[in-house]
């Protein structure tokens, strides 16, 4: 009786530590397969169920931009990934009736997953609603690091805030 309860025990151990273990490598195989283009159709729709956010990634990319695939997908893949976020905001800046809610939801996303790309984006979309004290927040929020970086087209979108909210002394050439 003793030696029953063992086994169960250990068979029960097994089954609990054996099976989350080989789905996390199935995943991660999949995950390979699918990078590198190896992978079956059956596989790809296996690990799209799954949610595997390279097969997500990767179907994503392969559907025909702003069909309903397309969304679906984005708005799947914006709950981790700032470009899926930052392309979701430009779908609604452009292509929506309540664009400025949507827009700046998606956008401000994208930020929180450090795709700077969408702060500055999010400034010139405030700046073309005369939201100037808005743009100049956002600006002001990214990293130095990244300011330094930013090219002609930001650093003149960064001044045209300045001025237009007389705070002149601050743009510099």
């Amino acid at each position: 009786m003793q030696q029953n309860k063992l086994i169960i025990v250990s068979l029960l151990v097994f089954l609990l530590t054996g099976l989350s273990t080989s789905s996390f490598f199935l995943n991660e195989y999949l995950a390979k397969k699918i990078t590198k283009n190896e992978h079956s159709a059956t596989q790809l729709n296996f690990a799209l169920e799954q949610e595997n956010l390279t097969a997500l990634s990767f179907a994503w990319k392969k559907t025909s931009i702003h069909s309903e695939q397309w969304l679906k997908l984005a708005k799947t893949l914006a709950k981790t990934q700032g470009e899926a976020a930052y392309q979701l905001a430009l779908y609604y800046q452009n292509n929506y009736q309540d664009r400025q809610e949507k827009a700046t939801f998606w956008f401000k996303a994208a930020i929180r997953l450090n795709f700077h790309k969408a702060s500055i984006a999010l400034a010139q979309f405030y700046f073309q609603q005369e939201n100037f004290a808005k743009a100049s927040q956002v600006l002001a929020a990214l990293p130095v690091d990244i300011v330094e970086g930013l090219n002609i087209k930001s650093q003149a979108l960064k001044a045209e805030i300045s001025i237009n909210q007389g705070q002149i002394e601050q743009v510099s050439l």
